[in-house]
């Protein structure tokens, strides 16, 4: 069941990535040759107006086969030769589409939640500096730091990053912000906290609209966030999950319920929408880059160039992804 439902999930992100592409270069006026979803051997495929529609066994991703994607057409349906702005749409639609969805999928975790956490004050622990300071039940937190506190998780994500240091913390009471400075967080066993606690209030449509946009942000502060540890070496790539991972947590969140399975889909679709803008070789967010590039110097970049940075970028993508696999089957086997 958790590989059907992971089969499911993935189809449906593929194909709506996809079908932006599609979209946009038909919108462009792209001549494309195949959408698929799926790599490898062809399952079955249906013949369009002018489209190959193809459905393959491999759920590891997709693709449209546009006209001189990769240059040498001289076609004027051709994407090689499009306006640099329709290269940009064509190439962002895919992972814009994936946003979409993420949105929609965490109206849906909303929608079936009857109450919401928002970041109001419904009670002041005792003994910390939120009583000392005078934080009163009815507050509302709209800043931390520099950070803008939009919805509840906003603190949790704060805490996390600021660790045990003073910072400035402003509240809403009765229409006035108020500041404190250098507020203290007090640490326990699981962490540090600001010595509040928030109760769960009615949900509404416009909570569940305001918190589900809000949300995405989140989710994507949070990919790029780890990627920054990533880099700067604060975790380690063998503690990223790939697809085998992924599958996993999926099973598990559907042994838990819909809403946690929500949330998993959300989780993966935005941080694919937002992996593939990255400027990273032979993602979209790599050729994006390239069409900026020709933009700025009004010219094409030398074929030869962009092909070899995405086939190196593709190469050492395939490389890493296996180390993860393999990361992701040693854990399960513990």
């Amino acid at each position: 069941m958790t590989l059907i439902i992971a089969l499911i999930v993935f189809g449906i992100m593929i194909g709506v990535h996809e079908a932006g592409h599609l979209a946009a270069a038909k919108i462009s006026g792209v001549f494309v040759h195949e959408f698929s979803i799926g790599m490898g051997p062809k399952l079955f495929s249906w013949k369009g107006k002018e489209t190959q529609y193809s459905l393959r066994l491999l759920p590891i991703g997709g693709y449209c086969n546009l006209e001189g994607e990769n240059g040498g057409s001289e076609s004027n349906r051709a994407f090689c030769n499009a306006k640099p702005l329709n290269k940009l749409l064509i190439l962002a639609s895919g992972a814009i589409m994936n946003l979409v969805l993420g949105y929609l999928v965490l109206v849906l975790f909303y929608a079936g939640q009857p109450t919401i956490v928002e970041p109001v004050v419904s009670n002041v622990v005792s003994g910390t500096y939120a009583e000392e300071v005078g934080i009163q039940p009815g507050d509302t937190i709209v800043k931390m730091g520099n950070m803008r506190v939009n919805f509840y998780p906003d603190i949790k994500f704060f805490m996390l990053k600021n660790g045990g240091k003073a910072f400035d913390l402003t509240v809403e009471r009765n229409g006035e912000k108020i500041v404190f400075s250098d507020y203290q967080p007090y640490e326990d066993s699981d962490g540090y906290y600001i010595g509040i606690q928030s109760q769960a209030q009615n949900n509404t449509f416009l909570k569940t609209a305001k918190n589900s946009f809000f949300l995405e942000i989140f989710l994507g502060k949070l990919l790029l966030s780890g990627l920054w540890d990533l880099i700067t070496g604060s975790i380690s790539v063998s503690e990223a999950s790939g697809p085998v991972g992924i599958v996993n947590e999926i099973g598990n969140a559907a042994k838990k319920g819909w809403i946690d399975l929500l949330y998993i889909v959300a989780l993966i679709t935005v941080n694919l929408g937002l992996f593939n803008l990255l400027p990273i070789p032979a993602l979209d967010g790599g050729r994006i880059l390239f069409v900026l590039i020709s933009i700025i110097i009004r010219r094409p970049v030398p074929e030869k160039i962009e092909t070899a940075f995405h086939a190196t970028g593709m190469l050492l993508l395939l490389l890493l992804m296996l180390f993860i696999t393999f990361n992701d089957v040693g854990r399960l086997f513990g």
